[in-house]
C-alpha cells in the first residue's frame, strides 16, 4: 500500500466531460461531502446519500460556461476501516453515472484515503494528497491540462480554500449554507447556496443558465 497519489475514478472520454479542443483547461473543482452530497458522515452507498440542493444546476451551468467538473475528497473512512477503496471506487462509479443522467458529465474523482493519527495500518501515513495538501489538484492540473488561474474551486471548510490557494486556483467560494453572511475575504467568497456560484458562472461566461436535466437539482435517490 503507496502512500502516493490515488488513480483518480475516471467514466467519461476526456470529450465528453469539457475537455475538447486545445487546453489548457478550466474547471470547476468541488469537494465532495457538503458540496455534492449532504454530509452525514462517512457516505460511500447510494442508499446514505442526499443530494446537496443546487449541485446539478451548479454542474450544468459549469459546463455550459466551459468547465469541466472535477471532485477532489477526502476520504478517512477509507483509512478508519469503516469501508474499503474498492466500495469506495464502486460509489464514485455510481455518483459519475448520476451526473451524467442530469446532463454534466464529471471529468475525473481524485480521492485520499489516508489519515496521519487514525488510519490503520499503511493507512496511517502523513501524505501529499490530503487536503489542505495540494496533491490531489496539482495531479489533475497536470494530468488533464487545466488552468488553475482561470480555474474555480468550491468547497465548505477553510482546508479547501487553503488547498486551492496552494494550487494556484484564484477564483475560491466557501459554502457556508443558509443564514451566512456573504462576503469575500483573502480564503475565498462566503456564499450560502450553490445557485449563488452558478449565478456567477453564468454571468462570467455571458450566457443563461441551462435546463433542469432528467431529475432536476433536488432529484430523489437512485
Amino acid at each position: 500500500m503507496s502512500a502516493g497519489i490515488r488513480e483518480p475514478v475516471v467514466t467519461s472520454t476526456p470529450e465528453a466531460a469539457g475537455l475538447a479542443g486545445p487546453g489548457p483547461h478550466k474547471a470547476l473543482f468541488l469537494d465532495r461531502d457538503g458540496v455534492i452530497n449532504v454530509n452525514h458522515g462517512y457516505v460511500h452507498t447510494p442508499g446514505q446519500t442526499d443530494w446537496v440542493p443546487g449541485i446539478f444546476d451548479l454542474a450544468r451551468a459549469a459546463r455550459a460556461a466551459g468547465y469541466a467538473l472535477v471532485v477532489v475528497t477526502n476520504q478517512a473512512g477509507i483509512a478508519r476501516g469503516y469501508y474499503d477503496e474498492a466500495q469506495f471506487r464502486a460509489y464514485t462509479r455510481w455518483m459519475h453515472a448520476r451526473f451524467a443522467e442530469e446532463g454534466a458529465p464529471l471529468l475525473a474523482t481524485y480521492y485520499c484515503p489516508h489519515h496521519p493519527e487514525a488510519g490503520q495500518g499503511a493507512y496511517k501515513v502523513a501524505c501529499a494528497c490530503r487536503k489542505p495538501e495540494p496533491g490531489m489538484l496539482l495531479e489533475a492540473i497536470g494530468r488533464h491540462g487545466l488552468d488553475p488561474a482561470g480555474s474555480v474551486m468550491v468547497g465548505d471548510t477553510p482546508k479547501d480554500m487553503e488547498v486551492a490557494a496552494a494550487a494556484g486556483v484564484v477564483r475560491r467560494f466557501l459554502l457556508c449554507g443558509p443564514g451566512a453572511e456573504p462576503g469575500e475575504s483573502a480564503a475565498g467568497i462566503a456564499v450560502a447556496s450553490l445557485d449563488e456560484v452558478a449565478r456567477t458562472l453564468v454571468a462570467g461566461a455571458g450566457g443563461a443558465a441551462p435546463a433542469a436535466g432528467r431529475h432536476g437539482s433536488r432529484a430523489p435517490l437512485a
